[in-house]
């Protein structure tokens, strides 16, 4: 081997030897650095673009420092991935942006530092961390809004340098809304209770504070969204009733559980033909309503309940008034009262009370009757009083009741007569009478019953009727079996009311009966009754006389009252056929309290005189006396005939014209002075036959 060639290879060796020794050293100085470059992430937080924030400590030696390398796991399967580098040492945060992580799966996260020198030498990893995410779900119900949050911890176990308490804060009307702090807690979950949100998201997010380096890990935001979909508890109404003071249908209920309810919608079936929202009553504890709307006799209603999400109750059961309906039989005194079920109970209906109230008394009870019976019978009723009824239904469980509106009996005479007056009773003819009726046509009254006795004590006999005129003042003429001439009749009228009972009677009265009776000496006497009746008193007769029919105006005599025979000279009338007639007038004796001043006439009283024959005994042909004719008085001659005989019976004269007389001859010739037979025979008033036979004698 040349020289120079073994120094050659000398050389090289000492070279190695260097290089090896240079190596060693410097692999024992990077393994010290590796060893002293670990670092420790102390926070970690999901910011605001879903990107991931690091925050971690410094490596004690940072020779060779090429980079904090950071490593991700995305799947949670321990498959980690560099996800970034920083290669500042400076450094101690980084954000990893627009990370695209997934909020329900938590992602792992570690810290290695490069270093290089003659090799690249890598730290210890970090512990591994995780972000807090969190989970929020509603939980409430019955219109409560409760949140339940979730998380998890960065690391397990928790950081000594933690404070170990998470900070939870809250917006409402996430995402614009404002966070405020809502708790702290040093467990994983928190629960949240407020009223309900009818429909608003609400975000969670928590955060922990770290204390060696004073950074904060902060969660990702959870929301849920918080709708109250659940409607009020079904409501059910205690009774439907009707105010017996004002008749308003008044409804009540309970308050209903559903501590969420603002309101009550009351439901109506119209004309029993549809339903219909008719009001709305505000506020979880205003449970009655009152309504003056009534659409038929039995009206219908429930109930529905709304919350402040104006989420609405099912129906609840359907109830109805009470009707109560009246049959009245005032003259009987009794009314029968029917109504319909009360439906809508749950145990229905125990039974049913009859209320009454009489005039402006109070309502008492009168009597009760089972569930399944409608109708009931009040038979005391009575005239001038005011009834009014009404049924109240009592439940099963004696808690809650219903009325029925009020029915209203009112029989009082509002107005009965204040006066009954005949004003007078005046004789028309033989047969019938007339009466003269005054009346108080405000009166309520059916009808009026004219009554007849033959003595003022009765017995009374209806003899006839009359309705209610409009006119107070009326006639009633009386010829039911009347005879005037002979008989005194008393009148009265009685005042019948709706149930055809009396309920008052007016005055007595009679008219005034005259007979008249014909006497011997040419008078007649003439007697009368005095009239009964006249409000104002009595005054003077006037006296009028018919003869043979023919009534004469001007009146024979005026008498004061207490007078009541008066004898009439009647020889100036010995002409007539004899009939006299008498009627008698009276007046009143003064203005009564009516305001009348009345007049009477009596019945026509008659008397007839017997009539007469006066006859000559003696005449003179040629003398004052020429004929011999008889004279008759106080008849109606309808036949007639006489006859003369002579002495030996030989017929001398014969007339039958009455006023036809023999002239005291035969035969054209003076008859001599002699003592003659005559025979008269004649028919006169009432066909009443006179025979007279007699002598007359004929003188020179």
């Amino acid at each position: 081997m040349k020289e120079s060639t073994y120094y050659i290879i000398k050389i090289k060796r000492v070279v190695f030897l260097i290089l090896v020794s240079a190596l060693f050293i410097a692999d024992k100085a990077s393994a010290q650095t590796a060893a002293d470059s670990t670092v420790i992430i102390r926070c970690i937080s999901v910011v605001s673009n879903d990107s991931i924030s690091l925050t971690w400590t410094m490596p004690n030696n940072t020779n060779g420092f090429n980079a904090y390398m950071i490593y991700c796991d995305s799947t949670n399967s321990g498959n980690f991935f560099l996800q970034d580098s920083i290669f500042n040492s400076v450094t101690t945060s980084c954000t990893i942006p627009a990370h695209a992580y997934n909020i329900f799966n938590s992602y792992l996260y570690y810290i290695r530092v490069r270093f290089y020198g003659v090799d690249t030498v890598y730290s210890i990893p970090s512990d591994t961390l995780q972000p807090i995410i969190v989970h929020v779900n509603d939980i409430g119900t019955g219109g409560v809004g409760i949140g339940q949050i979730n998380w998890n911890q960065i690391h397990t176990p928790t950081l000594s340098s933690s404070t170990g308490w998470y900070v939870i804060y809250k917006e409402v009307g996430y995402p614009t809304g404002t966070w405020v702090k809502l708790d702290s807690t040093k467990t994983l979950s928190s629960v949240d209770s407020f009223d309900t949100f009818c429909d608003t998201v609400i975000g969670y997010k928590v955060e922990i504070m770290d204390t060696s380096c004073n950074c904060i890990s902060v969660s990702s935001n959870g929301s849920d969204q918080f709708a109250d979909f659940t409607p009020p508890i079904t409501v059910q109404l205690d009774s439907v009733s009707i105010d017996p003071v004002t008749g308003e249908i008044i409804l009540g209920w309970q308050e209903n559980s559903s501590l969420d309810t603002k309101g009550y919608i009351i439901v109506q079936r119209i004309h029993n033909a549809y339903w219909s929202q008719v009001g709305t009553k505000l506020g979880i504890n205003n449970t009655f309503y009152t309504s003056s709307f009534s659409s038929s006799p039995v009206d219908s209603f429930y109930i529905l309940a709304f919350d402040t999400c104006n989420n609405t109750s099912s129906q609840g059961g359907i109830q109805n008034t009470i009707h109560l309906d009246m049959n009245i039989d005032t003259c009987g005194q009794s009314v029968v009262l029917t109504w319909n079920p009360y439906i809508g109970w749950d145990q229905g209906v125990m039974e049913y009370y009859i209320l009454l109230s009489i005039g402006n008394g109070p309502w008492i009870t009168i009597d009760s009757v089972a569930d399944s019976v409608f109708t009931y019978t009040y038979n005391q009723l009575t005239q001038f009083s005011t009834f009014n009824f009404r049924i109240r239904a009592l439940d099963s469980n004696e808690i809650y009741t219903s009325s029925s509106n009020v029915g209203l009996i009112d029989i009082i005479l509002h107005n009965p007569p204040h006066f009954e007056y005949i004003k007078t009773a005046t004789v028309l003819n033989d047969s019938q009478i007339e009466l003269d009726i005054w009346t108080d046509v405000s009166a309520q009254v059916s009808r009026y019953n004219i009554q007849r006795a033959n003595d003022s004590t009765g017995p009374f006999v209806t003899v006839g009727y009359t309705g209610k005129y409009s006119n107070p003042e009326f006639t009633f003429i009386d010829s039911m079996n009347v005879t005037t001439i002979s008989t005194l009749y008393y009148y009265r009228f009685q005042v019948l009311d709706s149930c055809m009972i009396v309920v008052d009677s007016s005055n007595i009265v009679h008219p005034i009966l005259t007979k008249a009776t014909a006497n011997y000496n040419l008078t007649n006497t003439v007697s009368w009754t005095a009239y009964s009746g006249f409000a104002g008193g009595d005054g003077a007769y006037t006296l009028y006389r018919i003869i043979d029919g023919v009534f004469n105006p001007d009146p024979i005599a005026i008498l004061p009252y207490g007078k009541n025979t008066y004898v009439d000279t009647i020889s100036k009338y010995m002409k007539s056929q004899g009939e006299f007639c008498y009627i008698i007038t009276q007046n009143e004796g003064m203005i009564d309290s009516f305001g009348f001043l009345d007049s009477t006439q009596s019945n026509s009283g008659c008397t007839a005189q017997a009539p007469g024959i006066f006859i000559p005994n003696s005449f003179s042909p040629h003398g004052k006396n020429p004929i011999f004719i008889p004279v008759w008085t106080f008849t109606d001659i309808h036949l007639y005939d006489l006859v003369i005989y002579s002495r030996m019976g030989q017929l001398i004269f014969e007339s039958t014209d009455p006023f036809t007389g023999w002239d005291g001859t035969y035969q054209g010739y003076v008859v001599p002075m002699d003592v003659y037979v005559y025979t008269i025979t004649l028919t006169g008033q009432n066909d009443t036959q006179i025979t007279q036979t007699g002598t007359v004698t004929v003188l020179r």
